[in-house]
């Protein structure tokens, strides 16, 4: 739902009533099993957009304290759930 333009639920988040949503997320994860056992790494990033008039200018989001999202399929089934904490130093 995050992803739809007209329906992303997202667009309290600023003080404005131009449509905010999720463009795009992309999300790496690291997997290394040894004698000793497993371990795993993972990374996300989310790209929002205003879904506005062209001529309109962007506004940024900034991610600038921690924020709870969660991705779903076209079926609304859970496909991953996150917590953004801030960019590594």
């Amino acid at each position: 739902v995050i992803f739809d333009k007209k329906s992303s639920g997202l667009t309290k988040i600023l003080d404005n009533d131009e449509p905010l949503y999720v463009s795009n997320a992309v999300q790496k994860v690291v997997i290394e099993v040894t004698e000793e056992g497993v371990e795993s790494s993972t990374g996300t990033g989310v790209g929002i957009m205003m879904y506005s008039d062209p001529a309109t200018a962007a506004k940024r989001f900034r991610a600038d304290r921690p924020f709870l999202f969660v991705v779903t399929g076209a079926d609304r089934a859970t496909l991953l759930i996150g917590v953004y904490r801030g960019v590594e130093a």
